[in-house]
């Protein structure tokens, strides 16, 4: 087991999900169907019918299969789709898994097609979108504002790990910030350009200084460049970044977001997680913004740091809506799925219903970091779902 007590001084770590940046103006899942309208300057007003119809197709299919029905559900759907195009029985597995009302191979096609032209569509707008800097500059001084007292807490450094692939917390730093340093793995994190060095975002070192941001799912701004060795059958890749979307056959978009199937496997996706993991081993306190809790790995390093301190791992979750159900339900789910035998059944965690941004809840959470102790213990028996 891991060994908190001898904590010099508090140091907390950030894990932000959708809700930490929809004050920046970036979109959440839930209301990604209006952002299409909104965002894709370079989609034709024909093309957004079609989706918008498309969508409505996929939600129906969905729901003569009895599944919930939400965002994630169908662009992760749309990548499944997609997959059948290499399979030999497209038809029989359509119609027999997903559209039975759907009755001739004609139809069949069509539709795949049609899927095939979303998903791009969907690409395009999670680009133009998530890929632009935010303009919010009230917002982005409130945040940097924010992460900076955090960052004086923990004197001088702070890890925040992200599950979003937008670009505000460089257009945070660009705009707002001049004396604190930006580290993103990217050798120029402000200018978008350079080569990806997993030894810039090192959390061993005890003389950091500046926010440190962990990408778990990647940035739409960055992208691997594939390179096949002709002694090797394997790829080799170079991650990249880049202020504007390359044209190159041998670059491929280094993100994952619902429908894109990347692993946690695949660098730098794997360096990231790793950093999650000594995080959550070292720190006094693990503030969670904005998060649905979507994510499998991240819930799982959770139970895994949960379970190997000495004392429960003390959790602030700070969301618009009341997440106290949706945290123990998902933690239950995995645990179900998982290989690894987690015991521990107790959670020091505490949920804070509102916005990260007003004052009396930053100090409040404030308040907490330089006191963990004081977080309740809830038990997973005993809660309520």
């Amino acid at each position: 087991m891991v060994n908190q007590k001898n904590a010099a001084h508090p140091h907390a770590i950030i894990i932000a999900g959708a809700g930490a940046s929809a004050p920046l103006g970036y979109s959440t899942l839930f209301d990604f169907e209006s952002a299409i309208a909104k965002y894709a300057p370079n989609t034709t007003a024909k093309e957004k019918r079609e989706l918008s119809y498309l969508f409505q197709q996929v939600r129906q299919c969905l729901v003569s299969k009895g599944e919930y029905t939400d965002f994630e559900a169908i662009l992760w759907r749309f990548s499944n789709y997609l997959d059948l195009c290499n399979n030999i029985r497209l038809d029989q597995f359509l119609e027999k898994e997903f559209l039975s009302t759907i009755p001739n191979r004609f139809q069949h096609s069509a539709f795949v097609q049609k899927i095939s032209q979303g998903r791009n569509i969907i690409d395009r707008v999670i680009v133009d979108h998530y890929g632009q800097p935010p303009q919010n500059l009230k917002a982005m001084k409130t945040i940097f504002e924010f992460l900076k007292i955090i960052i004086d807490v923990n004197r001088g450094v702070l890890d925040y790990f992200t599950t979003n692939y937008d670009i505000g917390l460089e257009g945070i730093w660009t705009n707002v910030s001049n004396n604190v340093r930006l580290k993103t793995g990217i050798k120029n994190p402000l200018k978008l350009l350079g080569e990806w060095d997993s030894r810039l975002l090192k959390i061993e070192d005890p003389n950091r200084k500046g926010l440190y941001v962990h990408r778990l799912h990647g940035c739409v701004r960055w992208f691997r460049h594939v390179l096949k060795k002709e002694s090797e059958s394997r790829h080799d890749c170079k991650i990249i970044a880049n202020a504007i979307p390359p044209r190159d056959k041998n670059l491929e978009a280094c993100v994952m977001y619902p429908g894109r199937k990347l692993h946690t496997s695949e660098h730098p996706f794997v360096d990231s997680f790793k950093r999650l993991h000594s995080a959550l081993s070292l720190t006094t306190c693990c503030i969670i913004l904005g998060t649905s809790f979507r994510d499998n790995n991240m819930i799982e390093y959770l139970l895994a740091a949960n379970d190997r301190r000495e004392s429960p791992l003390p959790i602030i979750v700070i969301n618009n809506r009341n997440m106290q159900p949706r945290f123990f339900q998902r933690i239950k789910e995995v645990r179900k799925k998982t290989h690894f035998h987690y015991t521990r059944k107790d959670w020091q965690i505490m949920f804070v219903v509102g916005n990260y941004l007003d004052k009396s809840i930053q100090e409040e959470i404030i308040s907490v970091i330089h006191n963990p102790s004081s977080i309740n213990i809830h038990n997973e028996r005993d809660a309520t779902i």
